[in-house]
């Protein structure tokens, strides 16, 4: 099921039922601007990935509103996020309120994904990590309104997904 707009931001999940054993297994990529990540198929543990991603607690599901961190250019964005949640000095805390998707597959294949929301409107950013420092790759924005209907869908589909 793609849940969203590929060309800005979107969901693509499914349940494989020949991979599924006593968990649900399927796929689960993200979209950013046309973009897919991860690269690769990979197995996802999706009544475990999907249940932490609508965590009521979560990034996602409540992304911090910043207006000091919302309209710094993209990049000082994406640097300031990547230092707050994985510090170079081992004594500071990592900061995860912005790592929006908590989605092992996709941090498992090297790629780390932020948001953050002025209240209106919420910034995406994805960056990969290359030589282990995390790298900018792209953006994107969406209405907090979008974000919800994206939301309820992946909801709706995680509570289908067991029938």
């Amino acid at each position: 099921m793609l849940i969203g707009n590929p060309d800005k931001f979107a969901l693509l999940l499914e349940k494989v039922p020949e991979w599924s054993t006593s968990y649900i297994n399927g796929i689960l990529f993200v979209m950013l601007n046309g973009e897919i990540y991860p690269k690769t198929v990979r197995t996802a543990t999706l009544n475990c990935e999907l249940p932490e991603l609508l965590n009521e607690n979560s990034p996602f599901m409540n992304p911090v509103i910043s207006w000091e961190l919302y309209y710094l250019k993209s990049k000082d964005l994406f640097q300031r996020l990547a230092t707050m949640t994985y510090p170079e000095n081992s004594e500071q805390d990592n900061d995860y309120h912005f790592s929006m998707i908590a989605l092992h597959e996709i941090y498992d294949s090297g790629y780390c994904l932020f948001i953050v929301s002025n209240g209106k409107n919420v910034r995406i950013q994805v960056g990969q990590w290359e030589n282990e420092e995390l790298v900018f790759i792209d953006e994107t924005e969406i209405s907090t309104e979008e974000l919800n209907e994206i939301q309820i869908l992946i909801s709706e589909f995680e509570r289908d997904m067991y029938f």
